[in-house]
């Protein structure tokens, strides 16, 4: 064993395995393997913790969403609570700094979950950015470029997917949208969001 030959002394509380496959693949499975390190037994376990990210059995990231929103909803409260008395900039540091890295760590990798789960992260987003715009539509296009890309409606759409109610109402600050974030806006890729 690599451990033994060179001299290294593994710690078996901290050892666990976990089988990786789809419900049905897992479902067929008879009895549980048994795996020891020496003449201990390691512990299974159906999700885990690598890296900041949590892996689960069939690799759905479901557990790592979940975390996710709990965290952000966190990083939310701070927005909501502090919106009248700061202004939009020191409100977009805010959420550059407690909400978006949760959204941006390791996004390639868990990037592929479901559509309810991609749902689930759109309308954490939007009222991320709904408490610092204070707006009621989507302002996916003003937060462009801190955000990780997520997958449109699958090529069918050209349009932004919005989670929430849509009203056609300005947002309450005049110069949000100055002419360079409008020409950036009309150059970016209409198929995938940023």
């Amino acid at each position: 064993m690599w451990l033994l030959d060179n001299t290294l002394t593994p710690d078996v509380n901290k050892t666990e395995y976990m089988l990786i496959g789809s419900r049905q693949k897992q479902s067929q499975i008879n009895t549980e393997p048994i795996l020891s390190l020496g003449s201990e037994s390691i512990k299974r376990v159906s999700s885990t913790k690598i890296l900041g990210v949590t892996v689960d059995e069939c690799i759905t990231w479901k557990d790592h969403i979940y975390k996710v929103a709990k965290k952000d909803s966190k990083g939310m409260g701070i927005l909501r609570r502090s919106k009248d008395l700061l202004d939009k900039d020191t409100l977009k540091t805010i959420y550059s700094a407690f909400v978006l890295p949760h959204f941006d760590y390791c996004a390639l990798v868990w990037d592929n979950c479901s559509k309810t789960l991609q749902i689930k992260l759109q309308k954490l987003r939007n009222k991320a950015e709904h408490a610092v715009v204070d707006a009621h539509f989507s302002c996916t296009e003003i937060f462009a470029e801190k955000m990780p890309r997520i997958k449109a409606d699958s090529g069918k759409s050209n349009k932004t997917p919005f989670c929430g109610r849509r009203k056609k109402l300005k947002p309450k600050t005049d110069n949000l949208f100055t002419e360079e974030r409008k020409k950036s806006l009309a150059e970016s890729d209409p198929e995938t969001i940023l």
